[in-house]
């Protein structure tokens, strides 16, 4: 039997950037999306950050964290991290940026936390990094990047290490590193071994192959020019509204 799945981005698309938690309109459509099937949040976040952002009464079904390298359904775990020489390699590099993070299953790493983006990320994630002394070799599941120049350089820079990791912008200033074995849309997949249908919708880069990949993948009006053009509905409205308006005419078309 063929099972519907929802998959939702939520930072930029669920909710704004600067929102501790998920609209109404996000809410909503999370509701309507579970009476017709199952419900995936699949986000850059790390697990922690993620489950903080809704209340308890609302059905989610599995949780795609840090682009698909940390994947929770029920309680079982998946991981993927980036290869470990490659991971060397890049945080030997760290001291060239200001802002370098590094995400793994217990949590994430900072060297300074005192800069305005390390506080905005703790203010997003809902918990505090630890710092790289405290590192103990565990595998890497993200590295994240924020600059507010020279994006476009660095991203070629770190792509020409290795074809074994995938960069990509999350937002103007963000560049996500991860194994190039996995993105959002694989670890859905990777979820199901029956027939499904998957209903995506997003708003940033890394979103792009999820929704360029699913049976129908729907663009906030506030998405990137990559993800509106891999879409097959684009929303007038931004945010949780966006894709309210985009579940609205998934069940007109479909249910």
């Amino acid at each position: 039997m063929m099972k519907n799945i929802f998959a939702f981005d939520i930072d930029g698309t669920l909710m704004k950037f600067s929102s501790p938690k998920i609209d109404q309109y996000a809410e909503m459509s999370i509701k309507e999306a579970k009476k017709l099937g199952e419900v995936v949040l699949a986000s850059a976040r790390p697990y922690r950050g993620i489950t903080s952002l809704y209340n308890s009464n609302l059905s989610i079904d599995h949780i795609v964290a840090l682009n698909g390298a940390h994947i929770i359904s029920g309680n079982k775990e998946k991981m993927v991290p980036i290869p470990t020489e490659i991971a060397k390699i890049l945080i030997s590099q760290k001291s060239n940026y200001p802002n370098f993070w590094i995400y793994t299953k217990k949590g994430w790493y900072a060297d300074n936390i005192s800069t305005p983006e390390c506080k905005k990320e703790i203010y997003g994630v809902n918990f505090e990094p630890y710092s790289f002394a405290e590192y103990e070799n565990d595998g890497i599941l993200k590295i994240l990047i924020v600059l507010n120049e020279n994006i476009q350089e660095t991203i070629e820079k770190i792509r020409n290490i290795s074809n074994d990791i995938t960069v990509v912008t999350s937002s103007d200033t963000f560049i996500e590193i991860f194994s190039s074995k996995i993105n959002k849309f694989k670890a859905i997949q990777s979820l199901y071994t029956g027939e499904v249908r998957i209903y995506s919708f997003g708003d940033s880069n890394n979103d792009e192959e999820m929704i360029k990949n699913s049976f129908w993948g729907s663009a906030v009006n506030n998405a990137t020019d990559n993800v509106k053009s891999s879409a097959k509905y684009i929303s007038k409205y931004k945010y949780g509204q966006g894709v309210y308006d985009a579940m609205q005419i998934i069940k007109s078309k479909f249910f």
